[in-house]
């Protein structure tokens, strides 16, 4: 069904974005730039249940500011309300990215989950780059400010969908800790989570079993037993501590919840 329109808060016409913070301007601007004159094509019709004739002419336009809840519902459609899903997720996405930077959206598993749907990896070069150096960026935002862009746990399940592995994030995450606010970030995490790591539950709602096969679970449970552990004893939390470093036993020796 069709929304009401809503207002655009998104990247404008000639490479200005108002309202980021200023660890996303460089890298929403870069990403700006490689999507610029990106649309869908003049065929395309999308589902008329769902949206207006006006707003899929608007996604027909390149470079015009799309309303943000626009952005939103496309960001996260199922691939046949389009004729090509590709074109119109790349029309959307800068203006996605943008709104990611300003904390308008908890996580993107689903969104990022499109993509890997419309072939990301499989895009031009330059445009995976530039997706996934606004990721890095937005990461090591999550590391060092405050408040963060989004909940960590979010932020590592989200960009994990997209790559495919939770290597490089939880490397990139290490690499920052020692510091107040990486600390604290991982305190956070656990202090919210640590049940489902304990029951060994998946992290991620929105992983792409069809492309990179199971997920890689146990990778994010052992990471947590150590760095965890760690972070906790530093801070005097020796029960809690003792708690997580219990992810390194069998399911059935773990504390009970």
């Amino acid at each position: 069904m069709a929304r009401k329109e809503s207002p655009s808060t998104g990247p404008l016409p000639g490479g200005a974005h108002l309202g980021l913070p200023t660890w996303a301007v460089e890298p929403v601007a870069r990403v700006a730039e490689v999507f610029a004159g990106l649309a869908a094509p003049a065929e395309e019709q999308g589902c008329l249940y769902c949206y207006t004739e006006d707003e899929i002419a608007l996604l027909r336009r390149p470079d015009v500011p799309l309303p943000d809840d626009l952005v939103g519902s496309v960001m996260r459609e199922v691939p046949d309300h389009w004729l090509d899903q590709t074109a119109v997720l790349r029309r959307a996405l800068p203006q996605f990215l943008a709104l990611l930077a300003r904390g308008e959206f908890g996580g993107f598993e689903m969104e990022g989950n499109k993509l890997i749907q419309a072939g990301f990896w499989d895009w031009p070069r330059e445009q995976t780059e530039a997706v996934m150096g606004f990721f890095d960026v937005l990461w090591r935002a999550a590391s060092r400010e405050t408040p963060p862009p989004m909940d960590a746990w979010e932020l590592l399940a989200s960009c994990a969908v997209v790559s495919g592995s939770f290597t490089p994030w939880l490397r990139r995450w290490a690499a920052e800790l020692g510091s107040p606010v990486a600390d604290q970030r991982l305190c956070e995490v656990l202090e919210r989570h640590q049940d489902r790591l304990l029951r060994d539950e998946e992290v991620c709602g929105w992983w792409a079993t069809e492309r990179y096969g199971p997920e890689p679970t146990a990778e994010v449970r052992d990471w947590f037993a150590v760095h965890g552990a760690t972070v906790l004893d530093a801070r005097g939390y020796d029960a809690w501590a003792d708690r997580i470093r219990a992810l390194d036993l069998p399911l059935w020796a773990r504390p009970e919840l």
